[in-house]
């Protein structure tokens, strides 16, 4: 796909899990399947529910994002199929054999986990709740003084402005800043573009940290969303 030699994946799925169902499959009962039974909680009220992988962990639309063209994208949710593809088989040679996990095993899994520790919907919100505060503080030092704000935003139109009208709109764009009305106008979408542009270097780390892997052996095992603890 990298190379032009075939194209990106096609999804016209609109139940976009942000666990996977083959993942949420491992802990329902019969393992593995699919059309099997497990439990989700309802973290408002407290209450679990009965539920089935596909079922569950989903929200609609999650990933579907408008391009640059105003058309309605799903893009994001056809790479992270393919991402799942390869997870699936790693995670098998994971549990099946710890200690003969390839290097190439490894690197995927990273891949899978670096991707799933922001996919989910607080994951999302987290992640633009970060760019916006980074946006501000970017924003209040260019808005800071006349000459911050003619060198950020230098153009012919700003360059043209008297001193008094260059203060004048400086200080109407502040107060705009610093009464919250000033968003990106695609928080969803960029959000997404960070996590992506993220996960190599967040997967390096993954893959050089000490793993320690948990089984549960005839028991019931608890896992969250994001089904991975970092050190």
């Amino acid at each position: 796909i990298a190379n032009g030699e075939q194209s990106l994946p096609v999804t016209s799925a609109r139940r976009q899990h942000f666990v996977p169902a083959f993942a949420l499959a491992q802990f329902a009962q019969p393992v593995g399947s699919r059309t099997g039974w497990l439990f989700q909680l309802d973290v408002q009220s407290g209450a679990p529910r009965r539920t089935r992988p596909g079922d569950a962990a989903f929200v609609r639309d999650l990933y579907t994002y408008e391009d640059a063209q105003g058309e309605l994208s799903r893009s994001v949710e056809a790479f992270f199929s393919i991402v799942e593809r390869h997870a699936a088989t790693a995670l098998e040679h994971l549990r099946t054999d710890p200690a003969a996990l390839t290097a190439h095993d490894r690197e995927t899994i990273s891949f899978f986990l670096a991707l799933q520790e922001s996919r989910t919907p607080g994951g999302l919100i987290r992640v633009q709740q970060m760019r916006q505060v980074a946006f501000e503080l970017k924003a209040s030092m260019d808005l800071a003084s006349v000459e911050s704000f003619r060198k950020a935003f230098a153009s012919e139109y700003v360059d043209g402005l008297s001193l008094s009208e260059a203060e004048d709109l400086r200080l109407r764009m502040q107060g705009q800043l610093l009464e919250g009305r000033v968003h990106y106008e695609a928080p969803q979408a960029g959000a997404m573009t960070q996590i992506l542009n993220a996960a190599d270097e967040l997967a390096m780390q993954i893959y050089e940290l000490d793993w320690t892997v948990l089984t549960a052996e005839g028991a019931e095992f608890v896992t969250s969303a994001r089904p991975i603890s970092m050190v």
